[in-house]
């Protein structure tokens, strides 16, 4: 009898647990799974655009790791992919068109973390498809730990080796910062190393170099772009009037837009601005220059200085 009732109570308990799972579940996604499915944004084709158009919206870029093997037997060269950029600006898919065994996979480990602004036709983000290019140039790789020492990782070289190896590079340098070395402390070991010979910084991270002077890029997720007062009609009314508008490229969507990169620094001030895609407009140039910010960028509360991008439909 007393073993009746205790597989009546096992049974029981085995009942009762069931239903509560089957409760918390329902509870937790109460359209069953339909809510899951509403957050998936339809499927579009893809659209091609040329690989000149695509690139001018790259907005955060990595640079490849150059692999070990490759530097051993002296490989170099360009490594031709295709891309599809999903509506976010997002890789999310890759292939190789033309390469080198001993380079592809690191191209498409880069390609793969580069981010794009979305490409818009008749005023909705969609997919694209382009092809786009990484050169595999020699230089000097070097890591830059938390406390700001820089080290060649794959030779461990003192200070004395790494200016000797600079000129062997002809200044060409690619940066791999420690994600704790503090801004400033980064900043100052760049000046180092520009003192010492290095001509062209390439980054592995959020960061961009210009004139002695280190800033963010607004794709770090911590970081709050500048606010600026942008009027973006006169603006264009302004490279109209230049009678460059012909020179100026289209983009995916069919318009002809400018692009510049505005350096702003944390009190504000627009420091510099560098041409991204589009001829050259000097008084287009001098008054983004007087563009006012009505609040720097930001790292939490910190103001920060930051790169931004800026685009200028023409028409």
């Amino acid at each position: 009898m007393s073993e009746t009732r205790l597989r009546w109570g096992f049974g029981a308990l085995s009942v009762f647990l069931l239903l509560t799972v089957m409760l918390v579940a329902s509870s937790s996604n109460p359209a069953g799974g339909q809510e899951q499915r509403l957050a998936v944004k339809p499927q579009r084709e893809p659209i091609r655009v040329g690989g000149n158009v695509q690139e001018s919206k790259l907005v955060h870029r990595v640079e490849p790791v150059y692999p070990p093997e490759a530097t051993a037997a002296r490989v170099s060269g360009v490594v031709i992919l295709q891309v599809t950029v999903n509506e976010a600006g997002d890789v999310s898919a890759a292939r190789v068109l033309r390469g080198h065994p001993l380079l592809d996979g690191a191209a498409l480990e880069a390609v793969r973390q580069w981010r794009y602004s979305p490409t818009l036709l008749n005023g909705e983000p969609v997919p694209v498809i382009a092809s786009v290019s990484i050169a595999f140039q020699p230089g000097l790789r070097l890591a830059i730990d938390e406390l700001g020492n820089v080290q060649e990782p794959s030779a461990g070289a003192q200070d004395g080796d790494v200016t000797r190896k600079l000129n062997e590079a002809n200044g060409v340098v690619f940066i791999s910062p420690h994600p704790r070395v503090p801004f400033r402390v980064l900043e100052e070991s760049l000046r180092a190393l520009q003192k010492a010979g290095a001509k062209e910084l390439r980054f592995t991270g959020p960061y961009t170099f210009r004139e002695g002077r280190l800033y963010y890029t607004v794709q770090a997720p911590e970081i709050q772009a500048p606010e600026l007062a942008l009027e973006t009609e006169r603006l264009a009314a302004v490279a109209k009037n230049s009678g460059r508008v012909e020179s100026i490229p289209f983009a995916g969507d069919g318009r002809r837009v400018l692009l510049y990169q505005l350096f702003v620094n944390e009190v504000g001030e627009i420091a510099g601005l560098q041409q991204v895609r589009g001829p050259q407009i000097p008084e287009l140039e001098a008054e983004l220059l007087r563009t006012r910010a009505i609040s720097p960028g930001r790292r939490g509360l910190e103001p920060v200085p930051v790169a931004v991008l800026v685009e200028i439909p023409v028409n």
